[in-house]
């Protein structure tokens, strides 16, 4: 179970990254 919330985490903070990535790429352009 635990594996699970890190899991969830990392794909949590992944997705963030990626949100922010795309914020910098379109202000960029």
């Amino acid at each position: 179970m635990v594996y699970y919330v890190e899991i969830l985490r990392l794909l949590r903070t992944q997705d963030d990254t990626v949100k922010i990535l795309c914020k910098d790429y379109n202000n960029n352009n």
